[in-house]
């Protein structure tokens, strides 16, 4: 955890008075020529009549600069383990800097980089389908696995799935970053507990919002604009025809990030909204991880910074039911009949690691729906 400087401390206090807002925090810094004298005026209770400050932002500015509060502040952070970053800091990451209203103070507990290889945001559904929250799994792990780190809100369904799958590659230095739109000591959802503490230990956990700040409906979207700020691309994995995940993808497009979109069955809800983002263009249909990394022209397979045409794949690392498959077809490729027989799996149970396997592409399909070991992309380790 970084130090809090005073500069910290001065962007802590202004932060206060304006509540979290970016835009209320550049209107009050404006009024003086430096944080320095606006702070001075506040102990003195003299600010006088500026335009813009209101007299509950005045009050506030007051407050803070009153004897022991920013101490009091500080010492809370500091005991929570929690870092303070400001656009000025060194380590504040360079891709939010460069968006148009950037959070003047950033909360950070984790250990969050300033210029990751390849920050991708995921988003989709709260409520979300099972195939949905499986692909975001395994897009994300796959992701993680190749060098990227995954930038998700932690709300349920898609978010959710997301990080934990992000959390599956055990290598990564810095696998996943959660973006609150809560204070850094409100957990939302409170079953999300468990996943926030692991994302902190293994990632980062970030928020422009004050401590103690509870959920409320108008912080999202705000929320959602640093999502797509820390990423370079982001990926729908399932939204609705108006859902808040439309939101972001709007942020990523005015903030020059590119959009993925992953296809849903049309006749899913929560495929609607995926759908209609390819359809007018405004997402790149994406059906595996090789699809987002050739976009930023990373090849599969991530080692040490330099990247392989193939990445390997520990048959053990994968689910039972996918295991067999694989082993089935190493005897050649099969259709699912054969597949079927081969291991002796439930026809449901066969379909969905079918799927699976055909999106994390180890697996590919061929006419006919004869399947085959895609090693064009994929080793498959079988130790």
């Amino acid at each position: 955890m970084g130090i809090i400087g005073r500069r910290e401390r001065l962007a802590l206090w202004l932060h206060y008075a304006a509540k979290a807002s970016p835009r209320q925090f550049q209107t009050l810094r404006k009024q003086f020529s430096s944080l320095e004298e606006a702070f001075r005026l506040a102990e003195k209770r003299s600010l006088g009549a500026f335009s813009g400050v209101g007299d509950g932002v005045k009050a506030r500015m007051y407050e803070a600069a009153t004897q022991g509060f920013l101490e009091r502040y500080t010492a809370w952070l500091d005991r929570h383990g929690i870092a303070v970053l400001i656009p000025e800091s060194e380590n504040y990451p360079a891709l939010l800097r460069e968006i148009h209203d950037p959070p003047q103070v950033l909360f950070v507990k984790g250990k969050l980089p300033a210029n990751p290889a390849l920050p991708i945001a995921m988003v989709g559904a709260r409520r979300s389908t099972k195939y949905g929250r499986d692909i975001a799994q395994l897009f994300a792990q796959g992701l993680a696995e190749s060098g990227a780190t995954i930038i998700s809100g932690l709300a349920r369904g898609i978010d959710s799935a997301a990080a934990r799958g992000a959390l599956l590659c055990k290598s990564a230095a810095c696998p996943t970053v959660a973006v609150l739109g809560t204070g850094i000591d409100v957990v939302y959802p409170k079953e999300n507990a468990a996943l926030c503490a692991e994302i902190a230990e293994r990632g980062a956990v970030v928020t422009e919002f004050l401590p103690k700040t509870t959920p409320s409906r108008e912080n999202f979207p705000i929320r959602n604009r640093i999502m797509s700020g820390l990423s370079r691309g982001v990926v729908v994995v399932e939204a609705g025809e108006r859902s808040g995940t439309s939101i972001t993808a709007g942020f990523a497009h005015d903030q020059g990030r590119e959009v993925f979109a992953v296809p849903g069955r049309i006749t899913d809800r929560q495929s609607v909204g995926t759908n209609r983002l390819i359809q007018r263009g405004e997402a790149k249909p994406v059906f595996c991880v090789d699809d987002i990394l050739q976009e930023f022209s990373f090849a599969a397979g991530y080692d040490g910074g330099f990247f392989s045409s193939r990445k390997p794949v520990r048959l053990s690392s994968l689910p039972e039911a996918q295991q067999a498959i694989c082993r089935a077809l190493f005897e050649g490729e099969a259709n699912a009949d054969e597949i079927a027989e081969r291991t002796g799996l439930a026809t449901g149970l066969l379909n969905s690691s079918l799927t699976a396997l055909l999106f994390s592409g180890i697996m590919k399909q061929l006419p006919g729906r004869v399947y085959a070991l895609d090693s064009l992309n994929t080793e498959l380790l079988d130790e």
